[in-house]
């Protein structure tokens, strides 16, 4: 998949930084299971998958998001729960609520 910075989606909301034709293109290799990922969310939405990926990717970059040692954190929203140790862990065993 090759990210450019032109674009002919009907999901763009308006100019952004990257609208300027400065922008360098950027090449992002994904696995197969990525790929397969990745069709399947475009699907579930009813977008192509270009444009899924476009929205998803002006999403992030208009988010409100720091990095914690390379790592993306995004602020917590008004009113969500906080999530204990012992309830992540639950949650990625597979437990139910």
């Amino acid at each position: 998949m090759t990210v450019t910075s032109e674009s002919t989606s009907p999901f763009e909301s308006g100019a952004s930084p990257w609208d300027n034709g400065h922008v360098p293109n950027a090449t992002i290799t994904v696995d197969a299971a990525l790929k397969e990922r990745r069709a399947e969310l475009a699907s579930q939405s009813g977008q192509r998958v270009d444009e899924f990926v476009e929205a998803l990717f002006r999403r992030i970059a208009n988010a409100d998001v720091r990095f914690d040692r390379g790592v993306p954190v995004f602020p917590r929203r008004p009113g969500a729960p906080t999530l204990s140790v012992e309830d992540v862990d639950r949650l990625a065993d597979g437990a139910g609520e």
